[in-house]
């Protein structure tokens, strides 16, 4: 039966399933009333409960607990790494067993058994049962946490080496547009001046000046993707510095502060710290701030609010900011294309549908994510989630 665990617990689930097997394997052997898993939180080394068979009974569970650490008890079974009977004083006429779940290297956790036997019925080729059962799943739960970190290891590789491929892909289309942006808008100017020239002097018709017009907006748009380019090539070729995402959001606010006026749209701005650090380009997140905004500003063409949330989580190492607003919404259909490049729901000469494109390889870039979400008539929401600063780490490639 005790093969039948270790097949039953599959490490890459996580310790999660060990638990269930395991109350059923203990159960098979002693007649329990109660059984309770603890594991240890590597961050604050304390036990917390993972797992109890009757939930109602966790306060006098903790109560007992605390009973065995102030007593020494606790601390004589794990220094004795072996299933132990101890003394009670919650579970009166019951008999209490504490199960260690530690190996050479480490402790993982342990586990408490109230049973109805009483303690002289309970063998000692019981106890070793117990004690083989307690090696075991130490063992299991220390090839868990390996096969976890070995995971964690594996995804910041793959992150890397995402955030390598973008970096080069970004220095390449740094230097094509350093390149080419010349040798483009050079002649370009010169077609759209004369395309003006034509427009302001020339005696034209209204076919002929409908074809200039024409060419004017196809030029003015190729402008407006090479400049865009450019903003790309900028970012590739300057180092990252420490930036307070707090006030660069304000700092965003007020750039927009006259389109938000003009739009009737009311502005809401929460921060959960003072000061949030991330290592970033400050152009390049204005850029993407401003991107959020104009998105929202247009989704809102009879006014509305828009309510920012900005907040940090040491433990993640993330920072989160929040864009929402109550807008026309999102269709279904375009969640998946909003950052595909020259992607647009605006027939309009001014949207190329390049700038959430541009925000998502920025924010790509400075290692993070953007998502949006929404539905129609319902209101959007952006969310950028960014890496914490963390002076002891070295600038993602």
């Amino acid at each position: 039966r005790f093969l039948i665990l270790q097949q039953d617990t599959d490490i890459r689930l996580g310790i999660e399933t060990l638990w269930e097997p395991l109350e059923e394997y203990l159960n098979s052997i002693l007649d329990l009333e109660l059984v309770v898993f603890f594991s240890i939180e590597e961050e604050t080394a304390e036990f917390v409960i993972k797992k109890i068979s009757q939930p109602s009974m966790r306060a006098k569970v903790l109560e007992e607990f605390d009973y065995l650490i102030e007593s020494g008890i606790f601390a004589w079974v794990m220094k004795r790494m072996q299933p132990s009977l101890v003394p009670t004083s919650r579970f009166k006429g019951k008999s209490v067993l504490i199960i260690p779940f530690v190996t050479i290297r480490s402790t993982y956790g342990f586990s408490m058994i109230v049973s109805s036997l009483p303690a002289d019925e309970i063998t000692f080729e019981t106890l070793t049962l117990l004690s083989l059962i307690s090696r075991q799943v130490g063992l299991i739960m220390e090839n868990i946490k390996a096969y976890t970190s070995l995971a964690d290891e594996h995804q910041a590789l793959l992150d890397a080496q995402e955030r390598i491929i973008l970096s080069e892909k970004m220095a390449s289309i740094g230097r094509l547009a350093s390149r080419a942006s010349h040798e483009i808008l050079n002649p370009l100017n010169i077609i759209m001046g004369n395309a003006q020239l034509l427009l302001a002097k020339a005696n034209l018709d209204a076919t002929k000046k409908k074809y200039v017009e024409r060419i004017l907006s196809q030029a003015e748009r190729i402008e407006g993707i090479v400049r865009a380019l450019i903003k790309v090539s900028d970012l590739s070729s300057t180092h990252k510095k420490p930036l307070d995402l707090t006030k660069l959001v304000e700092k965003s606010i007020k750039l927009f502060r006259t389109d938000f006026s003009k739009a009737d749209i009311r502005v809401y701005f929460n921060s959960d710290s003072r000061e949030i650090t991330v290592l970033g380009h400050e152009l390049g997140l204005l850029e993407v701030m401003v991107s959020i905004f104009r998105n929202s500003v247009e989704a809102m063409p009879n006014g509305g609010k828009i309510e920012i949330s900005l907040s940090s989580n040491p433990g993640l190492g993330t920072a989160t900011l929040t864009v929402s607003d109550n807008g026309v919404g999102i269709q279904e259909d375009d969640l998946d294309k909003f950052f595909e490049p020259f992607f647009t729901t605006k027939n309009t000469k001014n949207n190329l549908g390049i700038g959430l494109y541009l925000a998502y390889t920025i924010i790509k870039e400075h290692g993070g994510n953007i998502k949006i979400t929404g539905e129609e008539g319902k209101g959007a929401a952006t969310t950028i989630t960014l890496p914490l600063y963390n002076e002891t780490r070295t600038e993602p490639a």
